[in-house]
């Protein structure tokens, strides 16, 4: 079943690890609340997060927007994003708005 989805990639600013660090459990807290709520898909770094930054996925672009704007990465600036409408051809079953 297909099914439409929004994609957040994250391109890393200098010396990224080190520099989240303060800020991860608030950035946790944000993913989790949309987690809960069903509408995050799946989140994580590529292997090199420093080279290739990370991705999450969400169920609709509000979810994507709110997850955005309540990142603690965005707001101190140590990443920049961009958000992509995806068409997950392999998604199990509808999960959220949007989805066909």
């Amino acid at each position: 079943m297909r099914a439409k989805r929004w994609v957040v990639l994250y391109e890393s600013g200098p010396d990224i690890v080190r520099r989240t660090e303060p800020y991860m459990a608030e950035h946790v807290a944000n993913f989790e609340r949309l987690a809960a709520s069903g509408e995050l898909v799946s989140i994580g770094t590529f292997a090199d997060p420093q080279a290739d930054g990370a991705m999450t996925v969400l169920v609709s672009l509000d979810a994507a927007r709110r997850f955005v704007e309540g990142d603690p990465f965005v707001r101190e600036g140590l990443v920049r994003y961009r958000v992509l409408e995806w068409t997950d051809l392999y998604a199990r079953e509808p999960s959220g708005p949007g989805d066909a």
